[in-house]
Protein backbone atom coordinates (compact mmCIF):
# COMPACT_ATOMS: atom_id res chain seq x y z
CA UNK A 1 0.00 0.00 0.00
CA UNK A 2 1.26 3.45 -0.85
CA UNK A 3 1.97 5.67 2.13
CA UNK A 4 2.00 9.44 2.38
CA UNK A 5 4.78 11.34 4.12
CA UNK A 6 4.83 14.87 5.49
CA UNK A 7 8.37 16.15 5.16
CA UNK A 8 9.69 19.19 7.02
CA UNK A 9 12.79 20.91 5.67
CA UNK A 10 14.94 22.93 8.04
CA UNK A 11 16.67 26.08 6.82
CA UNK A 12 20.31 25.28 7.51
CA UNK A 13 21.88 28.56 6.48
CA UNK A 14 22.24 31.11 9.25
CA UNK A 15 20.20 34.26 9.50
CA UNK A 16 17.05 32.90 7.88
CA UNK A 17 13.93 33.30 9.99
CA UNK A 18 10.81 31.20 9.93
CA UNK A 19 7.42 32.55 8.95
CA UNK A 20 3.80 31.56 9.43
CA UNK A 21 1.77 30.07 6.60
CA UNK A 22 -1.66 30.73 8.13
CA UNK A 23 -4.08 29.95 5.30
CA UNK A 24 -4.26 27.75 2.23
CA UNK A 25 -1.57 29.09 -0.14
CA UNK A 26 -0.54 31.43 2.69
CA UNK A 27 -3.05 34.32 2.60
CA UNK A 28 -6.67 35.30 1.96
CA UNK A 29 -5.93 35.81 -1.75
CA UNK A 30 -4.12 32.43 -1.98
CA UNK A 31 -1.10 33.94 -3.73
CA UNK A 32 1.30 31.22 -2.47
CA UNK A 33 3.85 34.00 -1.93
CA UNK A 34 5.97 34.69 1.14
CA UNK A 35 8.75 37.31 1.49
CA UNK A 36 10.91 34.85 3.43
CA UNK A 37 13.90 33.81 1.31
CA UNK A 38 14.95 30.17 1.17
CA UNK A 39 18.64 29.20 1.18
CA UNK A 40 20.14 27.21 -1.63
CA UNK A 41 20.47 24.12 0.58
CA UNK A 42 17.72 22.50 2.64
CA UNK A 43 17.76 19.42 4.83
CA UNK A 44 15.07 17.11 6.23
CA UNK A 45 14.54 17.71 9.94
CA UNK A 46 11.85 15.06 10.52
CA UNK A 47 9.07 13.21 8.74
CA UNK A 48 5.71 11.73 9.66
CA UNK A 49 3.98 8.88 7.84
CA UNK A 50 0.21 8.75 7.25
CA UNK A 51 -2.17 6.75 5.10
CA UNK A 52 -2.62 8.08 1.55
CA UNK A 53 -5.37 10.62 0.93
CA UNK A 54 -8.42 9.60 -1.09
CA UNK A 55 -10.39 12.25 -2.95
CA UNK A 56 -14.09 12.65 -2.31
CA UNK A 57 -15.12 12.58 -5.96
CA UNK A 58 -14.14 9.60 -8.15
CA UNK A 59 -14.58 10.74 -11.78
CA UNK A 60 -11.49 12.09 -13.64
CA UNK A 61 -13.07 15.49 -14.33
CA UNK A 62 -14.15 15.90 -10.72
CA UNK A 63 -10.75 14.78 -9.45
CA UNK A 64 -9.10 17.42 -11.62
CA UNK A 65 -11.47 20.27 -10.78
CA UNK A 66 -11.86 19.45 -7.07
CA UNK A 67 -8.48 18.62 -5.55
CA UNK A 68 -9.13 20.03 -2.07
CA UNK A 69 -8.62 16.65 -0.34
CA UNK A 70 -6.10 15.12 -2.74
CA UNK A 71 -3.24 15.70 -0.31
CA UNK A 72 -2.42 17.32 3.00
CA UNK A 73 -2.45 21.15 2.86
CA UNK A 74 -0.57 22.16 6.03
CA UNK A 75 -0.99 25.58 7.61
CA UNK A 76 1.41 26.94 10.22
CA UNK A 77 1.24 29.49 13.03
CA UNK A 78 3.44 30.10 16.07
CA UNK A 79 5.50 26.96 15.56
CA UNK A 80 2.53 24.59 15.13
CA UNK A 81 1.58 22.86 11.90
CA UNK A 82 -2.14 22.10 11.61
CA UNK A 83 -3.22 19.12 9.49
CA UNK A 84 -6.79 18.22 8.50
CA UNK A 85 -7.77 14.57 7.98
CA UNK A 86 -10.34 13.55 5.37
CA UNK A 87 -10.19 9.87 6.42
CA UNK A 88 -10.72 10.57 10.12
CA UNK A 89 -12.81 12.98 12.15
CA UNK A 90 -9.99 15.11 13.46
CA UNK A 91 -7.48 17.94 13.11
CA UNK A 92 -3.97 17.53 14.50
CA UNK A 93 -1.44 20.11 15.71
CA UNK A 94 2.21 19.15 15.18
CA UNK A 95 5.28 20.85 16.64
CA UNK A 96 7.30 22.11 13.66
CA UNK A 97 10.61 21.70 15.52
CA UNK A 98 10.18 18.13 16.73
CA UNK A 99 7.45 16.62 14.57
CA UNK A 100 5.59 15.46 17.66
CA UNK A 101 1.83 15.76 18.04
CA UNK A 102 0.96 18.63 20.36
CA UNK A 103 -2.81 18.10 20.32
CA UNK A 104 -5.71 16.42 18.53
CA UNK A 105 -9.12 18.02 18.08
CA UNK A 106 -11.97 15.66 17.22
CA UNK A 107 -14.96 16.59 15.07
CA UNK A 108 -18.10 14.71 14.02
CA UNK A 109 -17.17 14.49 10.34
CA UNK A 110 -14.24 14.46 7.92
CA UNK A 111 -12.19 17.64 7.58
CA UNK A 112 -11.42 17.97 3.88
CA UNK A 113 -10.20 21.55 3.62
CA UNK A 114 -7.20 23.37 5.04
CA UNK A 115 -8.08 25.29 8.23
CA UNK A 116 -7.60 29.06 8.30
CA UNK A 117 -5.41 30.43 11.11
CA UNK A 118 -5.75 33.93 12.55
CA UNK A 119 -4.48 35.48 15.78
CA UNK A 120 -3.80 32.17 17.48
CA UNK A 121 -7.03 30.50 16.37
CA UNK A 122 -7.86 27.84 13.79
CA UNK A 123 -11.13 27.90 11.84
CA UNK A 124 -12.07 24.39 10.74
CA UNK A 125 -14.55 23.74 7.92
CA UNK A 126 -16.06 20.33 8.59
CA UNK A 127 -18.41 17.86 6.95
CA UNK A 128 -20.36 17.70 10.23
CA UNK A 129 -22.03 21.00 9.26
CA UNK A 130 -20.15 23.14 11.79
CA UNK A 131 -17.42 25.74 11.62
CA UNK A 132 -15.14 25.00 14.57
CA UNK A 133 -12.93 27.65 16.16
CA UNK A 134 -10.09 26.32 18.33
CA UNK A 135 -6.87 27.53 19.91
CA UNK A 136 -3.82 26.82 17.79
CA UNK A 137 -1.65 26.51 20.90
CA UNK A 138 -3.47 23.63 22.63
CA UNK A 139 -6.37 22.58 20.38
CA UNK A 140 -9.03 23.63 22.89
CA UNK A 141 -12.44 24.72 21.59
CA UNK A 142 -13.23 28.45 21.56
CA UNK A 143 -16.62 28.29 19.86
CA UNK A 144 -18.54 26.19 17.31
CA UNK A 145 -20.99 27.65 14.80
CA UNK A 146 -23.89 25.52 13.53
CA UNK A 147 -24.03 26.21 9.78
CA UNK A 148 -26.76 23.64 8.98
CA UNK A 149 -30.52 24.22 9.31
CA UNK A 150 -30.96 20.90 11.15
CA UNK A 151 -29.09 17.74 12.17
CA UNK A 152 -30.05 15.47 9.26
CA UNK A 153 -27.21 13.30 7.96
CA UNK A 154 -26.51 11.26 4.84
CA UNK A 155 -23.95 8.88 3.40
CA UNK A 156 -21.66 11.12 1.39
CA UNK A 157 -18.26 10.31 -0.09
CA UNK A 158 -17.93 7.09 1.93
CA UNK A 159 -18.66 8.85 5.21
CA UNK A 160 -21.66 9.84 7.32
CA UNK A 161 -21.85 13.60 6.89
CA UNK A 162 -24.27 16.45 7.46
CA UNK A 163 -26.75 17.12 4.68
CA UNK A 164 -25.12 20.57 4.73
CA UNK A 165 -21.35 19.93 5.02
CA UNK A 166 -19.08 22.96 5.24
CA UNK A 167 -17.28 22.56 1.92
CA UNK A 168 -17.04 26.27 1.16
CA UNK A 169 -13.79 26.55 3.10
CA UNK A 170 -13.20 29.33 5.62
CA UNK A 171 -11.05 32.30 4.72
CA UNK A 172 -10.21 35.05 7.24
CA UNK A 173 -9.54 38.71 6.57
CA UNK A 174 -9.80 41.82 8.76
CA UNK A 175 -11.41 39.98 11.66
CA UNK A 176 -14.10 38.33 9.55
CA UNK A 177 -14.41 34.69 8.49
CA UNK A 178 -16.27 33.74 5.29
CA UNK A 179 -17.47 30.22 4.42
CA UNK A 180 -20.52 28.21 3.35
CA UNK A 181 -22.46 25.02 4.05
CA UNK A 182 -24.41 22.83 1.65
CA UNK A 183 -23.41 21.13 -1.61
CA UNK A 184 -26.85 20.24 -2.98
CA UNK A 185 -28.72 23.38 -4.11
CA UNK A 186 -32.14 21.74 -3.82
CA UNK A 187 -31.39 21.17 -0.08
CA UNK A 188 -30.22 24.75 0.48
CA UNK A 189 -26.84 26.46 0.39
CA UNK A 190 -25.85 28.99 3.07
CA UNK A 191 -23.03 31.53 2.78
CA UNK A 192 -21.88 33.16 6.01
CA UNK A 193 -19.79 36.00 7.34
CA UNK A 194 -18.94 35.76 11.05
CA UNK A 195 -17.00 37.85 13.50
CA UNK A 196 -13.77 35.87 13.78
CA UNK A 197 -13.34 36.73 17.46
CA UNK A 198 -16.80 35.89 18.78
CA UNK A 199 -18.38 33.69 16.10
CA UNK A 200 -21.33 36.09 15.91
CA UNK A 201 -23.09 36.13 12.54
CA UNK A 202 -22.63 39.34 10.55
CA UNK A 203 -24.58 38.26 7.48
CA UNK A 204 -26.03 35.21 5.78
CA UNK A 205 -26.95 34.58 2.16
CA UNK A 206 -29.50 31.76 2.16
CA UNK A 207 -30.98 32.40 -1.29
CA UNK A 208 -28.01 32.11 -3.70
CA UNK A 209 -29.00 28.53 -4.53
CA UNK A 210 -32.52 29.38 -5.71
CA UNK A 211 -32.30 32.16 -8.28
CA UNK A 212 -34.22 31.69 -11.54
CA UNK A 213 -31.53 31.64 -14.22
CA UNK A 214 -30.28 29.83 -17.29
CA UNK A 215 -28.57 26.50 -16.83
CA UNK A 216 -25.48 25.37 -18.80
CA UNK A 217 -27.83 23.46 -21.17
CA UNK A 218 -29.53 26.83 -21.87
CA UNK A 219 -32.85 26.23 -20.15
CA UNK A 220 -34.05 28.31 -17.17
CA UNK A 221 -34.58 26.85 -13.71
CA UNK A 222 -34.15 27.67 -10.04
CA UNK A 223 -30.50 26.99 -9.22
CA UNK A 224 -27.35 28.55 -7.90
CA UNK A 225 -23.87 28.02 -6.59
CA UNK A 226 -22.92 25.04 -4.42
CA UNK A 227 -19.41 25.95 -3.25
CA UNK A 228 -16.60 23.46 -2.71
CA UNK A 229 -13.10 24.73 -2.03
CA UNK A 230 -11.53 27.43 0.12
CA UNK A 231 -13.03 30.89 -0.40
CA UNK A 232 -10.85 33.82 -1.51
CA UNK A 233 -11.30 37.57 -1.13
CA UNK A 234 -10.67 40.61 -3.30
CA UNK A 235 -10.86 44.23 -2.21
CA UNK A 236 -14.67 44.17 -2.58
CA UNK A 237 -15.83 40.60 -2.98
CA UNK A 238 -15.81 37.15 -1.50
CA UNK A 239 -15.10 34.60 -4.23
CA UNK A 240 -16.87 31.32 -3.53
CA UNK A 241 -15.12 28.39 -5.22
CA UNK A 242 -17.69 26.87 -7.58
CA UNK A 243 -16.75 23.15 -7.43
CA UNK A 244 -17.49 22.05 -11.02
CA UNK A 245 -18.33 25.61 -12.07
CA UNK A 246 -16.66 29.01 -12.10
CA UNK A 247 -16.61 30.94 -8.80
CA UNK A 248 -19.36 33.27 -7.68
CA UNK A 249 -18.70 36.74 -6.29
CA UNK A 250 -20.51 38.10 -3.23
CA UNK A 251 -20.33 41.52 -1.64
CA UNK A 252 -18.08 41.38 1.43
CA UNK A 253 -20.26 43.80 3.40
CA UNK A 254 -23.73 42.41 2.67
CA UNK A 255 -23.34 38.91 1.18
CA UNK A 256 -25.41 39.90 -1.87
CA UNK A 257 -24.55 38.01 -5.05
CA UNK A 258 -22.63 40.18 -7.52
CA UNK A 259 -22.18 37.62 -10.29
CA UNK A 260 -22.25 33.89 -10.91
CA UNK A 261 -21.88 33.14 -14.62
CA UNK A 262 -22.02 29.37 -14.64
CA UNK A 263 -24.47 29.09 -17.55
CA UNK A 264 -22.11 31.08 -19.78
CA UNK A 265 -19.18 28.75 -19.13
CA UNK A 266 -18.60 25.04 -19.53
CA UNK A 267 -17.77 22.67 -16.71
CA UNK A 268 -14.18 22.59 -17.99
CA UNK A 269 -13.64 25.86 -16.11
CA UNK A 270 -13.71 26.32 -12.34
CA UNK A 271 -13.11 23.94 -9.48
CA UNK A 272 -11.94 24.38 -5.92
CA UNK A 273 -8.92 26.52 -6.84
CA UNK A 274 -9.26 30.32 -6.64
CA UNK A 275 -6.20 32.61 -6.43
CA UNK A 276 -6.52 36.40 -6.62
CA UNK A 277 -4.06 38.61 -8.48
CA UNK A 278 -4.12 42.18 -9.77
CA UNK A 279 -7.65 42.64 -11.09
CA UNK A 280 -8.10 38.97 -11.94
CA UNK A 281 -8.50 35.60 -10.29
CA UNK A 282 -7.30 32.24 -11.56
CA UNK A 283 -9.20 28.96 -11.65
CA UNK A 284 -8.53 25.52 -13.11
CA UNK A 285 -9.43 24.95 -16.75
CA UNK A 286 -8.66 22.85 -19.83
CA UNK A 287 -7.37 24.22 -23.11
CA UNK A 288 -8.68 23.28 -26.55
CA UNK A 289 -6.55 20.13 -26.54
CA UNK A 290 -7.77 19.05 -23.11
CA UNK A 291 -4.56 20.01 -21.31
CA UNK A 292 -4.81 21.37 -17.75
CA UNK A 293 -4.22 25.11 -17.47
CA UNK A 294 -5.14 27.98 -15.16
CA UNK A 295 -7.45 30.59 -16.67
CA UNK A 296 -7.81 34.19 -15.50
CA UNK A 297 -11.17 35.88 -14.93
CA UNK A 298 -11.91 39.55 -14.29
CA UNK A 299 -12.57 40.26 -10.59
CA UNK A 300 -15.16 42.95 -11.30
CA UNK A 301 -17.25 41.23 -13.97
CA UNK A 302 -16.51 37.51 -13.65
CA UNK A 303 -15.77 37.37 -17.38
CA UNK A 304 -12.87 35.44 -18.90
CA UNK A 305 -9.61 37.26 -19.56
CA UNK A 306 -8.93 35.19 -22.68
CA UNK A 307 -5.33 36.26 -23.16
CA UNK A 308 -4.27 35.37 -19.62
CA UNK A 309 -3.79 31.61 -19.36
CA UNK A 310 -1.07 30.03 -17.23
CA UNK A 311 0.36 26.58 -18.02
CA UNK A 312 0.73 25.58 -14.37
CA UNK A 313 -0.31 26.52 -10.84
CA UNK A 314 0.22 30.29 -10.52
CA UNK A 315 2.18 32.05 -7.79
CA UNK A 316 1.29 35.75 -7.52
CA UNK A 317 3.70 38.38 -6.22
CA UNK A 318 4.40 42.06 -6.82
CA UNK A 319 2.24 42.33 -9.91
CA UNK A 320 3.84 39.26 -11.48
CA UNK A 321 2.45 35.80 -12.15
CA UNK A 322 4.88 32.89 -11.96
CA UNK A 323 3.84 29.59 -13.49
CA UNK A 324 5.77 26.41 -14.26
CA UNK A 325 5.07 24.42 -17.40
CA UNK A 326 4.27 20.72 -17.18
CA UNK A 327 7.36 18.81 -16.18
CA UNK A 328 8.88 21.92 -14.54
CA UNK A 329 11.17 22.39 -17.55
CA UNK A 330 10.53 26.12 -17.76
CA UNK A 331 9.09 29.00 -15.76
CA UNK A 332 6.72 31.61 -17.17
CA UNK A 333 6.66 35.02 -15.47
Amino acid sequence: MKRLFVWVLVLISTGVGAADWPQWRNDAQHTAYTPVALPAELDVQWSREFSPRRQAWPSPLNQYLMQYDRQFEPVVMDGIMVLAFNDAYKVVGIDVDTGKTRWTYFTDGPVRLAPALWQGRAYISCDDGFLHCINVKDGSKVWKFDAAPDRRHALGNRRVISMWPVRGGAVVEDGRVYFSSGIWPFMGVFLYCLDAETGKQIWINDYADANYRNQPHNSPAFAGIAPQGVFAVTDKYVLAAGARTVPGAFDKQTGKEVYYLFSENSKNHGGDFVAVGDGVHYVRARDADGNPVYQAWDNSTGKMDKGNVQPGVPVLAGGYVFSATNGMDSIVA
